[in-house]
């Protein structure tokens, strides 16, 4: 879309505002929908019970830092738009957790197994290198 607006004379700077005021005003956000969702409940806490499956040294800092990593998720999920229920949040999202590691330790399939089965096709497109390769030579 944008190829054909820059050969009838719109500008890169005219494309980006008017596509973002079309997004805007045309909401779909899948991960948001998702997670208002979410009935929560007090019985068990997920995010305990993933970590403490983990084979890490540090389970109480790991906890700390998934939680941290998880709000700011939910901040990004909507550009930190609604406010939390907690008075002193700051609406930001700086934090990245990053997995490293050669390829085949299973890095996008950890992060599959925590998606809901309805957002899996959002992670296709973190293909293994190879099989990016194999579509390019085919």
């Amino acid at each position: 879309m944008k190829d054909k607006c820059i050969q009838h004379g719109l500008s890169k700077a005219v494309v980006d505002e008017q596509l973002d005021i079309i997004i805007e005003k045309n909401p779909i956000n899948p991960v948001i929908n998702w997670l208002k969702s979410i009935k929560r409940t007090k019985k068990d806490n997920p995010v305990h019970e993933l970590i403490d499956n983990l084979p890490v040294e540090n389970k109480e800092w790991v906890k700390i830092a998934m939680y941290r990593w998880l709000v700011q998720c939910c901040a990004a999920a909507d550009m930190a738009r609604h406010k939390g229920k907690h008075p002193d949040a700051v609406p930001k999202y700086e934090s990245v957790l990053m997995f490293g590691g050669a390829q085949g330790l299973k890095k996008t399939a950890f992060i599959k197994y925590l998606l809901p089965k309805e957002l899996h096709k959002y992670t296709e497109r973190f293909s293994s290198v190879k099989c990016q390769r194999q579509r390019l030579t085919a």
